[in-house]
């Protein structure tokens, strides 16, 4: 078969709706690096006020395998495990020093690095349908600037490097499906299993491009042949690689395992809150832009399927389909929704499993916006889904929503500008509260109408494609500088590394380094002994914290200077000479000082008791 052959070898651009191919020009150039200039300010803000890691196993996890990559002793870890694509970017940094907070802020700002760059694959992507090099980059750094992506230069997650890893996977997609060549077959491949290697929960995408290789075969059969061969194998390995590394640092790697049951075990209301709350959180936090997107690639897919071909658009539908699948998979449970003991308002509305992949989405709706449309039918088209979405959402999903209940602004980032219309207080029993513009479930109404507002405002000034582009840019930065509010609340809170781990630092400063054992078998309230296992065993590196278990241990065969366990008199361990620390008590654990001459030093202080 012919590898140009017409039809199949249709440009995105081609098939996207809206205006022709358009012009740069000067005036370009100055939007398009005023519009880098915000994102990279916005992203060094928010990036500037991260001090600690706020998420124990999500960040650290990470911080700590890229210490076991490295080749150096690490602690004993908790926790379901993460992907180690981001570690692995990290690893270089405990060549360079073995101070933890160090570490951290590098991290923070490395992330920043990738975001940034970022910019210039997205831009390529978006390039291909039909913008200037001008008007693409301002797009991508559009994109960069919303709060669901700037706000993850705010933790040291894997966030930044899937999105830039995702992004790449489209680009080479799309640029295979233009010139069918093994080489970028190949390179796609790699792409794939790399944005595996990152986070496991993209083994959806992986799937979707498995099938996406095989109706590959419609336009080239030898290089889809080339594409499974490559691509089967290396996903293979990288998801192998991930969890035996897991299984290296914590013993086992359980995260997403029993979702198949989880999906048995739930009910299609369930279903129906988390797919409305997610559509919700996606619209809300894009200003609707992501339904703009999805109207180009529906009418992208359209053609293509008239020419019995699934090329850029039915790929990145189903790319972003299978994402969210898994997504709802994760969240429809009675014990997120509904949990008496753990109320949160993110398992209603959670984003971040699929954020990485609605960017793309969002940036093929910008890149409509600035490319110019001749007539209003596609914003015409997002407002009426826009408002077929509002409607069940504001009369049955948001008065029964836990809108009250605890908020972690990196798993809703898209929502976080709004953060200031959330309630103090629980509401009562059985509530039914309709949202208004002042009552405390406000928090639903007011972003659907600066949504709406926006997608009018986008219809009426359609043609003034520079002035839309500078608005959004704006828009979207003060969007994320209010959201970064929200986020250093909640990272001041979460954050600190405690009482604890500064009175650890006290006694190493006095007495040089000390042997520490962190208790497994004391017992803690709620997940509090994984919290402060993880947080005190990243922050007195480079002493690395080993486990005891004072129920299968004596003092002695304890055998180390401090023991982090319960404030509840430990009657056995006294009973063998243990005494507990003074004044430092954070996480459910204490200090206890076993005998010895750090005992000795400490007790003729009187700094134990």
């Amino acid at each position: 078969m012919n590898s140009t052959a017409a039809p199949l070898a249709v440009a995105p651009a081609d098939d996207l709706p809206g205006g022709q191919a358009a012009a740069g020009g000067r005036i370009w150039q100055v939007v398009a690096a005023g519009a880098v200039l915000v994102a990279l300010l916005v992203n060094l803000i928010v990036a500037w006020s991260a001090e600690a890691p706020s998420f124990p196993f999500d960040e650290i996890s990470q911080l700590q395998m890229s210490r076991m990559l490295a080749g150096l002793d690490t602690p004993a870890m908790r926790g379901a495990g993460y992907y180690p694509g981001w570690s692995v970017l990290l690893t270089p940094l405990w060549w360079i020093t073995d101070d933890p907070g160090f570490v951290y802020r590098a991290s923070i700002f490395i992330g920043v690095g990738v975001a940034m760059l970022t910019i210039w694959p997205l831009s390529r992507l978006v390039a291909m349908l039909g913008l200037g090099t001008a008007q693409a980059v301002t797009v991508a750094a559009i994109v960069m600037t919303m709060p669901s992506r700037a706000l993850q230069s705010d933790y040291a997650m894997s966030e930044k490097l899937l999105f830039l890893l995702v992004v790449c996977t489209f680009l080479i997609s799309w640029r295979l499906w233009l010139r069918p060549r093994w080489q970028t077959a190949v390179l796609l491949s790699l792409t794939v299993a790399a944005v595996l290697f990152t986070h496991a929960r993209m083994l959806p995408l992986v799937g979707a491009a498995v099938i996406w290789m095989l109706l590959f075969v419609r336009r080239n059969w030898k290089i889809a042949l080339v594409g499974l061969l490559t691509l089967v194998p290396l996903a293979y390995l990288a998801q192998l690689g991930g969890s035996e590394l897991n299984e290296e640092l914590i013993g086992s790697f359980t995260q997403g395992e029993g979702a198949l049951q989880e999906l048995r075990d739930s009910r299609p209301s369930l279903f129906v809150r988390v797919a409305l709350g997610q559509a919700w959180i996606q619209v809300v936090g894009s200003l609707g832009l992501i339904l703009v997107g999805f109207v180009g690639l529906a009418v992208m897919l359209w053609k293509e399927l008239r020419r019995f071909t699934v090329g850029p658009g039915g790929w990145l539908i189903a790319g972003t389909v299978a994402t969210w699948l898994v997504s709802l998979m994760s969240w429809a449970k009675d014990d997120s929704l509904f949990s008496p003991y753990w109320p949160r308002l993110d398992a209603w509305i959670y984003g971040r499993y699929v954020d990485p992949v609605t960017a793309v989405v969002v940036a093929v709706g910008l890149a409509m916006v600035v490319r110019g449309l001749t007539n209003a039918g596609p914003i015409l088209a997002s407002l009426i889904a826009a408002l077929t979405l509002f409607v069940p959402v504001y009369f049955w999903l948001a008065p029964q929503a836990y809108t009250w209940g605890y908020v972690t602004p990196a798993h809703i980032p898209g929502a976080m500008p709004w953060y200031w219309a959330l309630p103090t207080e629980r509401f009562p029993e059985g509530s039914w509260i309709l949202p208004t513009l002042t009552n405390e479930n406000r928090f639903w109404l007011i972003p659907m109408l600066c949504t709406l507002l926006v997608l009018v405002v986008i219809m009426v000034f359609r043609r003034w494609t520079k002035a839309m582009a500078v608005g959004l840019s704006v828009t979207f930065a003060a969007a994320s500088l209010v959201a970064n509010q929200a986020s250093d609340h909640f990272q001041q809170v979460e954050g600190d590394p405690g009482q604890v781990v500064a009175a650890v630092d006290e006694i190493e400063a006095e007495y040089g380094p000390v042997s520490i054992g962190y208790d497994r078998g004391c017992p803690r309230e709620g997940f509090y002994g994984g919290v402060g296992q993880m947080v005190n065993s990243y922050w007195v590196l480079p002493t690395v914290v080993t486990e005891v278990d004072r129920e299968q241990q004596t003092v002695a065969e304890m055998d180390v200077d401090l023991v982090l366990s319960c404030d509840d008199g430990w009657p056995e361990g006294r009973a063998e000479g243990a005494l507990r620390y003074k004044d430092a008590t954070d996480r459910y654990s204490v200090i206890w000082v076993l005998p010895g001459a750090v005992q000795d030093g400490l007790l003729a202080e009187g700094r134990v008791d």
